[in-house]
């Protein structure tokens, strides 16, 4: 690409409220804003009592590492 600068430039366009938004490919191929994120469930299921959740919250994912847990880990092991 000859002159990218004026290329990334032209897919600038503003809309009302004074935002600006492009549209286009950058240096980065692939970004997924996954890091440092969390899942959470209670801790403990009531038995006999299908869909009754009791106790604390606690967290059973972090997305530190983006992308590891969904590309990496396989569906069989993703609760170990």
């Amino acid at each position: 690409m000859a002159n990218y600068a004026l290329l990334a430039d032209e897919a600038i366009h503003s809309l009302a409220g004074g935002v600006k938004v492009f549209v286009g490919q950058r240096a980065e191929g692939f970004y997924v804003d996954l890091c440092w994120t969390t899942a959470c469930r209670q801790k403990a299921d009531v038995n006999g009592h299908e869909g009754v959740k009791a106790g604390p919250w606690i967290q059973v994912s972090r997305l530190g590492n983006p992308l590891v847990n969904e590309v990496l880990i396989p569906m069989s092991m993703k609760d170990h």
